[in-house]
């Protein structure tokens, strides 16, 4: 196991990443002691770095104390909440700071390296490491590795808690969880008590995502206007108008959350095994008496065992809140599937509604385009009939000219004339050299075929060719 343990020290070195920063958010600590008689819940404290190695030192002294001092025997929980980042970094300063309050807590290092690459699932270690037996949880929500120390009754935990802004930076998670410690704070004897309380809370928050998945997926049902209760609207009912057809950057949010909803039902799925097999590890028979041989205290071996037993008769319940939860999780699945087929379907229809529009309105261009260029030509025609006269009239006006020029008026009448004949001929050759020049471009030229064969001598047309080819089957004919 020595080996094993220095290669995870290893992958958690080179996988795990931390601030770097002593900008931090403050760590929380929570910590719970109970007697035979009496239990006290510490409320959560917000604590620097620095504080918390001062409170985890001082624990450590107060407990080898009273180990040996006090008469009545008690067990203990010291939870550390650290925060960790959307991109996996954990919220300490450095790697050693954090590998230093891992050993403190004599949490077995094959769970570094679970931590490092976030691993999910429910694990525990039945060789103890320095009189410890470790266990670990990873979720979507938070990971949380602890020990407990049979011999000083101690329960050490770091959970690393989520703080992305989907989850509402970990807040909400964090209440659920310290809410569930409270109300079954009594029964805090038992070495069982953090997994029962991460297994009563998990299934719990698998319920309430489950209420929270339906709920948004009604309301996409509601936007579509297909799903249970609904019926599948007929593409005749739609409306016509553009203005009354749904809005497409609605229908682009619909599917993006209809897309965060089919992952985050995988995930609950996913749960659903881990919550299963916690369930089992719990009701392993003689689990209550597991450690009773090793406690420091046998007096308190009792309580134990009643605490245990007390939390044990909640499993029923908890597994009967879960027992349609991959049935339900399935379900689920395939109305986010149908919802997303059916926001597919209408973003195409409106897509094709809106290309047959535009194709209508290039239409409408091309056709005022195409009236624009008769009238265009039109002007250009007139232009072309009315300037050469325009232009010898202005010449003949002139007062330089002789008065003989202003008395032959028919010579203007010649000039206009013959200058407007030449014009118009002149503009219909251009327009038909640049319309032939247009085919020969475009390959529209008529042009003659000819397939070239390689034979002796000479060279063939298609028609010579398929005469040829006539010829000779005539003469195999006649054979």
């Amino acid at each position: 196991m020595d080996e094993l343990r220095f290669l995870t020290r290893s992958t958690f070195g080179e996988r795990s990443e931390f601030k770097g920063t002593t900008k931090l958010a403050l760590l929380r600590l929570i910590k719970l002691t109970a007697t035979a008689h009496s239990v006290r819940l510490q409320p959560p404290a917000d604590v620097s770095q620095d504080q918390l190695f001062r409170e985890v030192e001082e624990t450590s002294s107060s407990d080898s104390v009273s180990t040996t001092a006090s008469a009545e025997p008690e067990t203990s929980l010291q939870l550390i909440i650290v925060p960790r980042a959307e991109d996996d970094s954990i919220g300490m300063t450095d790697r050693s700071s954090f590998l230093d309050l891992f050993d403190r807590f004599d949490i077995d290092p094959i769970v570094l390296q679970q931590i490092a690459l976030t691993s999910y699932g429910f694990h525990h270690y039945d060789e103890p490491y320095r009189n410890a037996y470790s266990f670990y949880i990873g979720t979507y929500v938070y990971s949380l590795a602890w020990s407990y120390n049979p011999t000083t009754m101690r329960t050490n935990a770091i959970l690393l808690l989520r703080t992305t802004p989907v989850l509402d930076r970990g807040t909400l998670v964090f209440a659920r969880l310290h809410v569930t410690l409270h109300k079954y704070k009594a029964y805090a004897r038992t070495p069982f008590f953090l997994a029962f309380m991460v297994y009563i809370h998990l299934c719990r928050m698998s319920q309430e995502a489950v209420f929270l998945t339906v709920r948004d997926l009604r309301r996409i049902e509601s936007m579509t206007g297909h799903g249970p209760g609904l019926g599948a609207q007929s593409s005749e009912s739609e409306p016509s108008s553009s203005s009354q057809r749904r809005n497409i950057h609605k229908l682009s949010s619909a599917a993006q959350k209809v897309a965060t909803i089919r992952v985050h039902l995988a995930n609950l799925l996913r749960h659903d095994a881990y919550l299963k097999t916690m369930a089992a590890y719990l009701e392993t028979p003689r689990r209550s008496s597991q450690w009773n041989d090793l406690l420091g205290h046998p007096d308190l071996a009792a309580s134990c065992d009643a605490d245990f037993d007390y939390l044990f008769t909640l499993m029923p319940a908890m597994k009967k809140l879960t027992s349609d939860l991959e049935t339900s999780l399935i379900y689920l699945q395939t109305r986010a599937e149908g919802q997303s087929s059916v926001i597919f379907s209408m973003m195409t229809h409106e897509d094709a509604a809106r290309n047959t529009e535009l194709a209508a309105l290039n239409t409408e261009l091309a056709t005022a385009a195409t009236k624009d260029s008769k009238a265009m030509k039109s002007i250009a025609m007139m232009t072309m009939f009315f300037l050469p006269g325009t232009f010898f009239a202005s010449v003949f006006s002139m007062e330089s000219l002789p008065t003989a020029a202003a008395e032959q008026f028919w010579i203007f009448w010649v000039c206009a004339v013959a200058s407007t004949l030449v014009v118009f001929v002149v503009w219909k050759y251009h327009h038909k050299l640049t319309k032939a020049k247009l085919k020969r471009k475009n390959g529209e030229a008529p042009q003659q075929k000819q397939l070239h064969y390689q034979q002796p001598g000479r060279a063939c047309t298609e028609d010579t060719l398929t005469g040829s080819l006539a010829a000779e089957l005539r003469g195999l004919g006649s054979v």
